[in-house]
């Protein structure tokens, strides 16, 4: 009788170390979580940068939310690369609320967020015939999902022949 229940134990730890293991990969391929020291990476950030005045016009105009993403430190002290509605724009620092949700822990302060421009990722904005501008990080996310073959969420999968800054 005792084999059999520390039989049943040992099946039911093996079953939930399943299920941790599996819920933490689909976290890691939510996007959020990146190897932000990856050429590719530094790359797409140095672009989105370039492209600042093209953000800036977009913004003036109004025609359509500019979207932002900027690091975040959560309250379990990881990094979470998100987006949040451009609010302000300065010569040196954006304001911006926060769109996406955390995978992991709480804010440590409250939005908006005012930062320097230097914290910018990326930026993108959806025009009203449908394209979009910036989403530099996004269509690199894209590619290295499809490259590991990992799956694509269809709203984002929708985007990629949207983009007009390649």
């Amino acid at each position: 009788m005792e084999n059999r229940w520390a039989l049943i134990l040992l099946v039911l730890l093996v079953f939930s170390m399943i299920l941790l293991l599996a819920r933490r990969s689909r976290q890691s391929h939510a996007g959020s979580y990146v190897d932000t020291s990856q050429p590719a990476w530094i790359d797409a950030v140095a672009r989105a940068r370039a492209a600042v005045p093209v953000l800036r016009e977009l913004f003036a105009a109004r025609e359509a939310p500019v979207d932002v993403k900027y690091a975040l430190q959560n309250s379990a002290g990881d990094t979470e690369h998100v987006w949040g509605e451009l609010l302000e724009i300065a010569d040196d620092e954006f304001c911006a609320n926060l769109r996406t949700p955390l995978l992991r822990g709480r804010l440590v302060s409250s939005p908006p967020f005012r930062l320097p421009l230097s914290a910018l990722e990326d930026w993108q904005a959806e025009l009203p015939d449908g394209r979009i501008r910036g989403g530099f990080t996004t269509q690199l996310e894209i590619a290295l999902a499809r490259r590991d073959g990992r799956h694509i969420p269809d709203h984002i999968a929708n985007m990629e022949k949207r983009f007009v800054d390649g």
